[in-house]
């Protein structure tokens, strides 16, 4: 039979009061070190433990039933960097621990007026989306990738998808039709034509286009008769990241392009650049093309405001294969 003794008890209590004297409480406070306010919702962690407490209204945590001896506090909440401190048990007094606030990068919304929307915007238009951009594209030049669109023709002087092309809307040449980019008008200012043949390898960096057939309002100029094409530039990705590609076709047709993006630096700055040559020998003879194609970006994402610098252009050489008169004819 178990007997209970006077000697048990004085250890047993002992013991008691030495767990009571052990056992520790750990509180603090979270806070803005930009506005100094107190952030509620904050996950407060224990390093190496399951030990975790969340912030209240007035950004106060709490643990309690804690040993005597270092512990690292790690605090983690929505739109701030994760915040760690170290600390030794017991303390003097609550614990501060100051969060920084940092940019959260989201999908860039672009508003214009000059984008039609479904069952707001009476016209007729049609979206080639990005998924679209990816199976069709390889290196033709804009019109020739938008000829498979409802009443669009395109054609180009080498008799391939690259070099000088042209495109009509509904019968309309291209000096009848608006083009923009970003919203901002891409005809030449006297003769409305655009000159698709500097805009090698664009595509590589083009989001979506919208072709709207037919008139177009008097915010798309005096261009928009036989219709009007959009093309809005792609977002820059937020990891960094480096490639290249490269492809081969008939009549000598290649193309060579790399490019890099730094990603999301100090949550704020994106930058990014890309070169291409595209060449080819055309379908006719001596109509060969020659182009090459830069395209250099920069971002910047603040909390309330995106800011973006593009920079493009594209150096060609082509040799325009015309059927012409020879000098006897021209003399006779």
């Amino acid at each position: 039979m178990f007997k209970f003794s006077a000697k048990m008890g004085a250890m047993l209590c002992a013991v008691l009061l030495s767990s009571a004297v052990d056992a520790v409480s750990l509180d603090g406070q979270v806070t803005d070190n930009r506005t100094g306010l107190p952030i509620p919702g904050v996950a407060v962690k224990i390093a190496g433990t399951n030990r975790g407490a969340i912030s209240d209204s007035a950004g106060r945590f709490f643990f309690a039933d804690l040993s005597q001896q270092k512990y690292t506090l790690i605090a983690s909440a929505i739109g701030y960097e994760i915040a760690k401190k170290t600390v030794d048990t017991p303390t003097d007094g609550p614990i501060y621990i100051s969060m920084t606030p940092k940019v959260l990068k989201g999908q860039d919304i672009i508003v214009t007026a000059t984008r039609a929307q479904t069952g707001e915007t009476p016209a007729a238009f049609s979206n080639v989306t990005s998924d679209d951009i990816a199976k069709q594209y390889w290196a033709q030049d804009i019109p020739m990738l938008l000829a498979s669109q409802p009443n669009v023709f395109a054609y180009s002087d080498a008799g391939t998808p690259i070099g000088y092309s042209y495109m009509k809307i509904r019968g309309y040449p291209q000096m009848r039709i608006s083009v923009m980019l970003n919203g901002i008008p891409l005809n030449d200012a006297e003769s409305h034509e655009v000159f698709w043949v500097d805009l090698p390898d664009f595509t590589s960096n083009v989001q979506d286009i919208q072709v709207q057939r037919g008139a177009g309002t008097s915010l798309y100029g005096s261009s928009a008769l036989g219709g009007a094409i959009n093309v809005v530039t792609n977002d820059f990705p937020s990891s960094p990241q480096i490639g290249m590609h490269s492809g081969y076709g008939s009549y000598n047709t290649k193309k060579f392009s790399i490019f890099g993006n730094s990603g999301l630096i100090n949550d704020a700055y994106v930058f990014y650049g890309r070169y291409s040559k595209v060449q080819s020998d055309g379908y006719r003879k001596n109509s060969w093309t020659k182009m090459y194609s830069y395209f250099f970006g920069a971002a910047r994402y603040d909390a309330n405001m995106t800011t973006k610098f593009n920079t493009y252009g594209g150096p060609e050489e082509s040799h325009l294969a015309y059927k012409g008169i020879d000098s006897l004819t021209l003399k006779a």
